[in-house]
């Protein structure tokens, strides 16, 4: 495979590396995201019983779908309340919105929240136990409706006030976030279905999650839902933190290791360059751990790419209403199936500076020019593998002014490394410098980092736990 040019990047090809179409004939924005749907839900006290101690006990905060609304309907309510109000959560509610019979009886989970596991830009995210609803002669009995599960999850609680109050100001977008998660679960879904193989359902269960999430590396949801105070983004709890987190007691990885998690990596990567999303924030911090696997989270900040042909757009407009015609999004004449892979993308003009410092793009830094959603996210994870190979990361931020990127990046990285005498191998240190050129068309794209000797030729070691 050729290795000294950026083998996807828009527009270009091995015929025609130095005759690439102005920057402005290939750029579009990016392509919005279908609107979310989500599920009113009601946060109540209710008995409970536990298997394990065969006890009911009265508990409160559990989460319960109680009907079905848009998430459009509930800004717009949510919109009505002062921004700067500062009443009780009593005063700040708004009449109950009709709750359908059949959408109550036919819930089969609810989720009790348990403590915050850690705050977040809009809110924070809490670890909750999934509750099964128990056979109604058993709840007739003992008078308690729902019974603890051994599954856990991870609820994103995000504050309708704060949201109106600085989505607007900030570069992640909540209404983004959810709206393009299920836009991938249901992607992965039509991707399954093209594929022959068994269909994973929106309101799959913990584990069938994880299945997904093993095969895709990227978080899935479980549900969304809402009620006048927060938006509740259910995903499955992750047991082993971020990925950073082990980096960090661990000082740095051995290059079987880095290259163990840089599969993972990479697969979640394509997972996303499938159903055609740039994420614009991937980070160490942004990949969850879950018995031993790494997961992407945190889509606040993703776009869509813009393709050139025009049956996306018209696909889009179809799937916005919600109806049978979902599958056209990704169907074409003949059931031919379309990812992001597989048909000429578009460049993205600038949408803003975002993301962490570290792992920005020079493109996104400077945000003067289109840009390549997909060579966006590639830098990312070059500088991804250089923590886990270094320990240390490789420049402060992407801009001239910083002397280790100037160098780096114009291709003195394998100098640098080699006089620090960081001990790497040659082809870990070759695959660097081709991740992290200044100009994307220069750097490598997805399939051939995969190809790139330092991927093929090395052995995988699997993280036997944290050597502190």
């Amino acid at each position: 495979m050729q290795f000294d040019f950026n083998s996807d990047y828009p527009g270009l090809n091995a015929t025609t590396v130095s005759q690439a179409l102005p920057l402005e004939a290939l750029s579009h924005d990016p392509i919005p995201f279908p609107d979310a749907q989500e599920i009113s839900c009601a946060r109540i006290t209710t008995r409970v019983f536990n298997p394990t101690h065969s006890a009911v006990t009265t508990v409160q905060n559990v989460l319960v779908r109680t009907g079905a609304r848009s998430l459009r309907d509930d800004a717009s309510v949510s919109s009505n309340m002062s921004s700067d109000s500062s009443s009780s959560d009593e005063s700040m509610k708004v009449e109950d919105q009709p709750i359908r019979h059949s959408a109550v009886t036919s819930v089969k989970n609810a989720y009790w929240l348990q403590r915050t596991i850690r705050e977040a830009i809009y809110g924070r995210v809490l670890l909750a136990v999934v509750l099964k609803r128990r056979p109604p002669e058993l709840s007739a009995a003992d008078g308690a409706e729902w019974e603890v599960t051994a599954d856990h999850c991870a609820v994103k609680e995000m504050s309708w006030q704060h949201i109106r109050r600085e989505k607007d100001r900030l570069a992640e977008d909540p209404i983004k976030e959810v709206s393009s998660m299920q836009y991938l679960k249901l992607f992965f879904a039509e991707y399954q279905r093209a594929s022959g193989r068994t269909v994973t359902q929106l309101d799959s269960t913990v584990m069938e999650s994880f299945q997904v999430m093993r095969e895709t590396n990227v978080m899935m949801p479980l549900d969304l839902l809402t009620d006048e105070l927060n938006m509740y983004s259910i995903m499955p709890y992750c047991d082993g933190g971020e990925l950073f987190e082990r980096l960090d007691l661990n000082e740095r990885f051995s290059e079987d290791e880095a290259r163990y998690w840089m599969d993972q990596v990479l697969n979640g990567l394509e997972t996303l360059q499938h159903a055609g999303i740039c994420h614009r924030d991937m980070s160490l911090e942004n990949l969850l751990v879950h018995q031993n696997g790494a997961l992407i989270i945190d889509m606040g900040m993703c776009l869509m790419i813009p393709f050139q042909d025009t049956a996306t757009q018209t696909a889009m407009a179809a799937f916005n209403n919600m109806s049978s015609n979902r599958s056209n999004l990704f169907h074409v004449a003949n059931k031919q199936f379309l990812t992001g892979r597989s048909r000429p993308r578009l460049l993205i003009r600038p949408q803003g500076t975002c993301g962490k410092w570290m792992y920005m793009s020079p493109e996104i830094y400077k945000n003067s020019e289109p840009f390549d959603g997909f060579a966006v996210d590639m830098w990312a994870a070059g500088v991804i593998l250089f923590l886990m190979l270094t320990g240390f990361p490789p420049w402060e931020r992407a801009c001239a002014t910083d002397e280790r990127f100037h160098y780096m990046t114009a291709g003195y990285l394998v100098q640098m490394l080699t006089e620090w005498n960081i001990g790497l191998s040659g082809d870990a240190m070759d695959l660097l410098q081709r991740m992290l050129f200044l100009d994307p068309k220069d750097r490598l794209s997805l399939d051939q980092v995969k190809a790139h000797p330092w991927m093929t030729n090395g052995q995988r070691s699997q993280p036997q736990g944290l050597r502190r």
